[in-house]
């Protein structure tokens, strides 16, 4: 598994979902991104970007995969009479005559902005292309990606979300739109910041409609005066009602910087669920740290457990989002970061708050780059298949990988119902317990209990291409290490560990055909595992 340079396939696939997918794709000349996916019997339908990663200049499409991962078709969203070339887009949803919408926004090099609704069916073909602009004076422009599109439960319209600056107050405020299901502006709301002179941002993160028809709208404030210590975020809920009328508003101001409220979802109970990232000032480095976490608000918002992910760190890492599974259980997809780069993961969790599982992904790059640059990894969205199994999308950087591209290329991931690209990577995730019947216990004040050694798994093995090395221990050292040698004991390849329960992607195309060692030192602990490489 490589990279693959816009590969159309003419053949139909009869290959099960339950074939595992990592592959990265280059679909335009420089820039390929990822945002959203959807999962049909035949195979997924992808919506993203391709661009020179500047501001104007990007293009839409959607893209269709079959079960392989290989492309069918795909469909360009370019440079239409007015110019306008897509900025940021929404998630793709699925609407109630089985095709797909998503919410783009628009942006020109003069500085004209609008919406697009695009509406697809399931060859990934456009059957709606609508432009809206300009529904404001001239002093609103876009700032934000488009946040958000729902399709309404009282009708067939269109509700999305989006965030927009204004020039004079130098204020950044909610846009909530309806759009009929043939691309016609029904109605608009501009919810502004709540302060001008301290918490000019109001930031929209997403969105969900209640039974009732009412929204509510998951972000956060921000204030930019004074000094870099003197920055304050909190996050905001907003109720509206069926025609964008704010109703309620929290705001949680128990901590100095609370960014997010990405992935709102709405529980059976009628609690919130939603990521958020906590943020404390480093005098170390003199600069705000951050945790990712989820978090649950009950009813009348009052905050009923929370989710800590990964280790303070200067880059912020944060869930992107939250899809409701069976048996009030989710999934959290996004990204962390670590000593190798960013890696996506994906989480597990119950309505309680109790974790279930925990995986990252990321690519490790050659060690024959004199001067290694990890690189970054980033999901987006997910999506259940048939299999239980899910489909994740976002996008990949591999800054010293001579076989890849530069710049940004697609990610596609399919794991199986236990997030493993590894096959029965899911075994560690519970320790067996260890029966006391038959073993003599041990004096711990005398003798130390002993650590496991760290586990290991890798697929496939014989390997021609990318070896999936999996990783979990129950107690991960400061200075844990992985490397690959040769049948002789040179290394091949090594690289820091600094996550548990994490799949490490390596390229192994330009090895020599031959036997190698995979050994990760976890502390005092040791681990190996022979490979073969074809």
């Amino acid at each position: 598994m490589g990279v693959k340079i816009l590969l159309l396939s003419i053949f139909c696939s009869s290959v099960l979902y339950a074939q595992p997918i990592n592959e990265r794709y280059q679909l335009g000349v420089q820039n390929t991104i990822f945002g959203s996916v959807i999962v049909l019997d035949s195979g997924y339908i992808v919506a993203g970007l391709n661009g020179m990663g500047t501001a104007f200049g990007w293009k839409g499409f959607f893209t269709k995969f079959d079960l392989n991962g290989d492309t069918l078709k795909m469909n360009e969203v370019s440079s239409d009479t007015m110019g306008f070339d897509f900025a940021f887009h929404t998630d793709l949803i699925r609407i109630k005559t089985n095709k797909f919408a998503l919410l783009a926004t628009l942006i020109m090099p003069n500085r004209q902005w609008g919406f697009q609704v695009n509406i697809i069916d399931s060859s990934a073909t456009i059957e709606l292309n609508s432009n809206i602009f300009n529904i404001t004076d001239n002093t609103f422009y876009f700032v934000n990606r488009s946040v958000a599109l729902l399709e309404s439960n009282l009708d067939d319209s269109y509700t999305g979300l989006m965030s927009v600056a204004n020039e004079s107050s130098l204020t950044t405020n909610i846009l909530l739109v309806n759009i009929s299901n043939t691309g016609v502006l029904n109605w608009f709301k501009i919810i502004p910041a709540p302060n001008p002179n301290e918490f000019r941002l109001l930031i929209p993160r997403s969105i969900v409609q209640k039974s009732n028809g009412n929204y509510i709208i998951g972000g956060f404030i921000f204030k930019t005066s004074g000094p870099p210590n003197e920055e304050r975020a909190h996050i905001r809920i907003l109720e509206v009602d069926t025609i964008g009328n704010v109703i309620h508003t929290f705001t949680d101001t128990t901590h100095p910087m609370d960014l997010g409220g990405e992935g709102l979802t709405l529980t059976v109970d009628g609690d919130l669920i939603f990521g958020r990232l906590r943020g404390f000032w480093d005098t170390q480095y003199n600069g705000w740290s951050s945790n990712a976490q989820i978090v649950c608000l009950d009813s009348i918002y009052q905050e009923k457990w929370v989710i800590e992910y990964g280790d303070s760190l200067n880059i912020p890492a944060e869930y992107n989002e939250i899809l409701p599974i069976e048996n009030n259980e989710f999934v959290a997809v996004g990204t962390i970061y670590n000593l190798t780069g960013k890696a996506g993961s994906l989480m597990k969790f119950n309505e309680e708050g109790e974790v279930l599982w925990n995986r990252s992904y990321i690519k490790i790059p050659r060690l024959s780059n004199p001067n290694i640059v990890y690189g970054n990894h980033e999901l987006y969205d997910v999506e259940r298949t048939p299999d239980s199994g899910f489909v994740m999308v976002g996008e990949a950087r591999n800054f010293a990988n001579p076989n890849e591209p530069m710049g940004q290329l697609g990610w596609l991931v399919k794991t199986d119902k236990h997030g493993c690209l590894v096959p029965g990577c899911e075994e560690f995730d519970n320790p067996s317990p260890i029966d006391t019947s038959t073993v003599e216990p041990i004096d711990t004040v005398i003798t130390p209990k002993p650590t496991p050694a760290p586990k290991i798994i890798v697929y496939p093995n014989p390997v021609q291409n990318e070896l999936n090395i999996y990783f979990a221990s129950e107690s991960l050292a400061l200075n844990a290490t992985a490397a690959l040698y040769s049948s002789n004991g040179q290394i091949v390849n090594q690289w820091p560990i600094a996550n548990n329960f994490i799949t490490y992607i390596l390229d192994v195309s330009d090895l020599a055909s031959g036997v190698y060692i995979l050994k990760i030192i976890n502390g005092a602990e040791v681990a190996t595992q022979k490979v073969v490489v074809e």
